[in-house]
């Protein structure tokens, strides 16, 4: 499995994010297909912070999950069934409202997958179904939009002090892979284990960014 960096801003503090995640019982992060088609279930994020041009790593999650836009996540869900890919599907039940710091949306029942079903698979699904919605409304190939979703994980460790790392990443909106040879500097922080449950589809309706 491999692991990415994650830089947490705008409104959020290590220990507001943190929080958040508690309450809310788990971690989306927004990105476009070309990121997220590249990870896999089980992969490692360490959440940075930027710390005035200082970089620290607060915290882990591991990804259990890819989150899509309702309709979307539908036609998914329904493809996946018919090539027998789901294990639990929990999409009949109701929504619930997720308010976070950075935005808010209605998430519905999530579809848990095989264990050979991985996220480049489901994106690759993903992005030919958004193709197909775009054409039935005309939208050629040259105005097609990129697939968004989200990323789904849950907080696996809390690192207490932060820890700075060597080499220092750059500062990024999305994912970017760990190189290789990267070190803690600062090693001594506390560690928080987490548990992590099994990998899921969800689909969400109403996205609301709260904008900076």
């Amino acid at each position: 499995m491999a692991t990415y960096l994650h830089y947490i801003g705008g409104k959020y503090t290590p220990r507001k994010f943190i929080a958040e995640s508690k309450r809310v019982g788990f971690i989306t992060r927004r990105a476009p297909a070309n990121q997220v088609k590249a990870m896999h279930f089980k992969d490692t994020v360490i959440l940075l912070d930027w710390r005035k041009g200082k970089p620290a790593a607060f915290g882990e999650f591991i990804v259990t999950g890819v989150v899509f836009d309702g309709e979307l996540n539908a036609k998914l869900i329904e493809e996946l069934k018919a090539e027998d890919k789901i294990v639990e599907d929990n999409t009949g039940g109701g929504s619930v409202t997720v308010d976070r710091e950075c935005g808010s949306f209605s998430m519905g029942g999530g579809a848990g997958v095989r264990e050979d079903v991985d996220i480049p698979e489901i994106m690759e699904k993903a992005e030919k179904i958004q193709a197909e919605q775009q054409d039935a409304v005309g939208l050629g190939k040259e105005s097609r939009g990129t697939v968004w979703c989200m990323v789904m994980g849950v907080l696996t460790k809390e690192y207490f002090p932060p820890r700075t790392l060597d080499p220092v990443p750059p500062f990024t909106r999305g994912f970017m892979q760990m190189l290789e040879g990267t070190t803690f500097i600062a090693a001594h922080g506390d560690e928080i284990p987490h548990d992590a449950p099994a990998s899921q589809v969800v689909g969400v309706e109403n996205y609301e960014r709260a904008w900076e």
